[in-house]
């Protein structure tokens, strides 16, 4: 080994940078230590990995190519360690990665190809030869980081049917082993009849089904989102217009009782000259039990809110659940109200569920809901039957597969809101903690 091989296989290697660049950037929300010490930790994985492969890649020349796979668990490894997914997650943004990593170093490989027609083939470490496969590599992470960043993240942050992202990881799997095996070993193979036009036919099909994929994903992805908020929205309108209904009916009720009323104070007054005790006192029962009753409470100033808790209140009584919620919500709130409706009803739908499931006398609801120094600040506690889904720091439904997606839906207003959303069990109870930022005082 000399220290020109050893210097020349780390160039080589240097591909695992813009690689790792395109891997953290859908991660942003996701970072299990913070921007800088990610940033710190994966820089001494890349340095020592590639110090470490490229001193082996030097000294077996031969088999260079057998450290790729080795050195690609490893970092996969710390980069899932570095991130707060699921492992469908982490695998499906990794795996993508490589294979638009190894599509961008076959257009480098195939460029030095034409440039220099005599080389041995892609293994052979020649400045050129060297340098084109991690420009262009390079050159792609810069073309894609933006796009990475903001739509993936997107994705990354709202989506969590993990069978779909894993279906994403076969594929990537698939391209990626493809683009393997027509890396050309030999140049002088690529001018035989049309192999080099087969080559670059595959190659460019390959990098045009890679970005299509990821595009049609995406807006399927973001159709089904978008579909399930509009079904949740409408979910809300639905109670509020009941709630409506119901207001209107007390109004309607209560106006033909005072209509009444001039006719029952007259029927009460001859009574009252005929000293019919008595008869008074059954017609008063019977006046009483006509009175409408209004079941509605008014929690606070904003409207919307107020009928989704009056919604909740009532199912919490069906289910023989105790509610004790306090909540002082200013009127002219500057946060939507379909975002403060999604987040409480969300947070009051999974804490009656959960009650549900526990023994009658053991079901309450305590919610707590008030702007403390320019933030909103929610807080739930109901207890739940012992039976949870719980993996890196992510709830997961009871009910079915998969993430729960009301828990998902809280967290993303949250932090569209400048806020956070936690979640925590400790001894029989659930705590639901939200925090949006308000300028409301």
């Amino acid at each position: 080994m000399t220290p020109e091989k050893y210097f020349a296989c780390v160039a080589v290697n240097l591909i695992f940078v813009p690689a790792a660049v395109l891997c953290f950037a859908p991660m942003r929300n996701k970072l299990k230590f913070g921007f800088r010490r990610t940033i710190l930790i994966v820089a001494a994985a890349l340095a020592v990995m590639i110090s470490a492969v490229s001193v082996f890649d030097a000294m077996f020349e031969e088999i260079q190519n057998f450290t790729l796979f080795p050195m690609i668990v490893v970092l996969y490894t710390i980069y899932h360690y570095c991130v707060n997914v699921h492992i469908s997650k982490s695998l499906a943004v990794f795996t993508h990665v490589c294979a638009l990593m190894g599509v961008a170093s076959n257009i480098g490989t195939g460029i030095d190809a034409i440039l220099e027609p005599n080389n041995s083939g892609a293994f052979a470490l020649t400045p050129i030869n060297i340098s084109l496969p991690v420009l262009t590599c390079f050159a792609a992470a810069l073309i894609l980081i933006y796009p990475f960043r903001k739509y993936g993240s997107f994705l990354v942050d709202s989506f969590d049917l993990h069978k779909v992202w894993y279906i994403t990881v076969f594929i990537s799997i698939m391209i990626f082993l493809t683009d393997m095996s027509i890396i050309p070993q030999k140049y002088e193979t690529l001018y035989t009849n049309n192999a080099f036009r087969a080559f670059w036919v595959m190659l460019m099909t390959l990098l045009i089904f890679l970005v299509l994929f990821a595009v049609i994903f995406y807006y399927i992805v973001k159709g089904m989102i978008d579909y399930s908020q509009k079904e949740e929205k409408m979910r809300f309108l639905e109670m509020q217009e009941s709630q409506y209904i119901r207001q209107q009916k007390y109004i309607e009720d209560t106006s033909r009782a005072r209509h009444d009323l001039r006719q029952t104070l007259r029927t009460l007054k001859g009574m009252a000259e005929s000293g019919d005790i008595e008869g008074i006192n059954e017609y008063l029962d019977r006046y009483i039990s006509t009175i409408p009753e209004n079941d509605t409470v008014r929690y606070c100033k904003n409207s919307a809110v107020n009928a989704i808790l009056n919604f909740y209140n009532r199912l919490a009584h069906v289910h023989e659940i105790v509610p004790d919620w306090q909540v002082a919500l200013p009127e002219d709130i500057d946060i939507d109200d379909t975002d403060l409706c999604i987040v409480i009803g969300n947070i009051l739908e999974n804490a009656v569920n959960a009650c549900r499931n526990i023994a009658d006398g053991s079901r309450y609801i305590q919610l707590t809901v008030a702007v403390k120094n320019s933030n909103l600040c929610i807080v739930a506690v109901n207890p739940y039957s012992g039976k949870l889904r719980h993996k890196d720091g992510r709830y997961y439904s009871t009910n079915r597969k998969g993430s729960g997606i009301g828990l998902s839906s809280i967290t993303s207003i949250a932090e569209k809101n400048g806020g956070t959303a936690q979640f925590h069990h400790e001894n029989g109870e659930f705590f639901s903690d939200v925090i949006m930022k308000t300028e409301t005082q």
